[in-house]
């Protein structure tokens, strides 16, 4: 779904205007990634968690050549979906 489909879909819901809805999720989105990035964990209720993880560098291999190449360290953004959201798509 892309952000188009999905400022529509909420603002069906909430029956705000699409410029006011996509302004929020814009908002919305701009302080879950500074949130993530100062590392704080966002937990949304019956929804799940969003956590910023750091990647070791680790040994892997291309697998074209076979040559051996070392995988930087990295961060990553994980989710976990509540135990409720996992009751419901299940």
């Amino acid at each position: 779904m892309k952000t188009k489909e999905l400022v529509d879909r909420i603002a069906a819901i909430t029956g705000e205007s699409k410029k006011e809805t996509k302004a929020m999720l814009t908002a919305t989105a701009a302080t879950m990634k500074e949130l993530l990035l100062e590392g704080h964990k966002l937990v949304f209720s019956g929804f799940g968690a969003f956590e910023m993880i750091e990647r070791k560098a680790r040994a892997g291999v291309n697998p074209k050549t076979l040559e051996k190449l070392t995988i930087p360290a990295r961060k990553a953004v994980k989710f976990k979906a509540s135990k409720k959201l996992k009751n419901l798509l299940n």
